[in-house]
């Protein structure tokens, strides 16, 4: 829940959030898309959204740790939480 929360907050701040996350990812010499968001209506985002988090965990990481950006506190996801993270990605894995 905690990454569709943030992922709203980012896609929908232009200003200080979005600014954050961009400079993040250059910091650590990332790509700078956008999180994809969750939409209940394509089958797909959540696994989408859950991979990009995964892959973008130090940046998520650091950006909601933050105490200077407003609102992000309750976005940080527990160990455990990356942990079910990792394994729902797994279980929503399409095999071919």
């Amino acid at each position: 829940m905690q990454l569709w929360k943030l992922t709203f907050k980012i896609i929908h701040s232009t200003t200080i959030l979005l600014l954050a996350w961009h400079s993040t990812l250059k910091d650590l010499k990332l790509p700078e898309p956008l999180m994809p968001c969750n939409v209940p209506t394509w089958w797909h985002s959540t696994f989408d959204m859950l991979e990009f988090a995964l892959a973008y965990q130090k940046v998520i990481r650091s950006i909601t740790g933050d105490p200077d950006l407003p609102g992000l506190e309750a976005c940080e996801l527990t160990a455990q939480e990356w942990r079910i993270a990792e394994q729902l990605s797994e279980i929503l894995l399409v095999r071919s």
